[in-house]
């Protein structure tokens, strides 16, 4: 006990919670990045089908692209930026566990675990490029959908 009454908190149960916080950021940005993309998707969905409500005006069609263009961007720097964030608190990860974490634990967690299981699941890195590239693809297909209207229009 403290002067002030307060229990003072063990080195080991501060490095469990600071590891406990990183698993729940890591799977929080994981999920972010979904969302992202889910929405980016949707977004431009909207953006085609906009068009066909009536309003042909190149204005009109100029201007979706430009909001395509600035979605496209914005959506790639939140992924982007949610990638690095991982990659920060994965690095966090690996030091608690291999400084404060016992070596028996250490030991469990990278050597004698089943490793066929992790071979078959896609790695973050595969998702991230999945996402990536959907959502660019996303983009690049709706200024080209967006540029043809525009010119069947002329």
């Amino acid at each position: 006990m403290t002067d002030s009454g307060e229990k003072k908190m063990d080195i080991h149960e501060a490095m469990r919670m600071l590891h406990n916080n990183a698993r729940e950021n890591l799977n929080y940005c994981k999920k972010q990045q979904w969302q992202v993309a889910y929405y980016t998707l949707l977004l431009y969905g909207a953006i085609v089908v906009a068009p066909k409500g009536g309003i042909t005006a190149d204005w009109f069609i100029i201007s979706l692209g430009a909001i395509s263009a600035m979605l496209l961007a914005g959506s790639v720097s939140v992924i982007v930026r949610l990638e690095c964030s991982q990659r920060a608190e994965r690095c966090r990860i690996r030091k608690i566990e291999r400084d404060y974490f016992p070596k028996e634990y250490q030991d469990m967690a990278w050597n004698e675990l089943d490793v066929s299981y992790c071979a078959r699941r896609p790695s973050h890195l595969t998702i991230y490029r999945l996402l990536l590239g959907v959502t660019i693809f996303g983009g690049a297909a709706t200024l080209l959908l967006l540029l043809n209207r525009l010119c069947e229009f002329r």
